[in-house]
């Protein structure tokens, strides 16, 4: 998650905005049985987003190993543009994912470099959803 504080209150605002409910550091339990926590829970309806946020290589490969154990569920990991981790992305061939279309079950990585971008990009991909 973003050292700033004022991020957290910026996507609180965001999620009911859109009328979305949220939760901070929810988990969810995945097929294996282990139960997985996530950044946020943002849910509408029957539908559910997992928001994680990655800013290390660990952090995002944990962010990955998720989205393959957790079913049913959109999961969104927000990537600070960090030469590392785009090199890992690139390596593991998931640079950003278009979210067009986004689709159940296959991880949406968000890069961003500012809180206004990450914003932008989460607004419009719940839109979509």
């Amino acid at each position: 998650m973003p050292s700033d504080s004022s991020i957290e209150g910026r996507l609180a605002e965001l999620f009911t905005s859109l009328g979305y409910s949220f939760t901070k550091g929810g988990a969810l339990e995945g097929a294996s049985g282990y139960r997985h926590h996530f950044d946020f829970l943002v849910q509408k309806g029957n539908q559910t987003v997992c928001l994680d946020f990655a800013s290390e290589a660990r952090s995002l490969i944990a962010s990955l190993a998720k989205s393959i154990d957790v079913r049913g569920v959109n999961i969104v990991i927000a990537v600070t543009k960090h030469e590392a981790l785009m090199e890992l992305l690139l390596a593991t061939r998931r640079a950003e994912l278009s979210v067009s279309q986004p689709k159940i079950g296959e991880p949406i990585i968000i890069m961003y470099e500012s809180a206004d971008e990450l914003l932008s990009k989460l607004k419009f991909l719940l839109s979509q959803l």
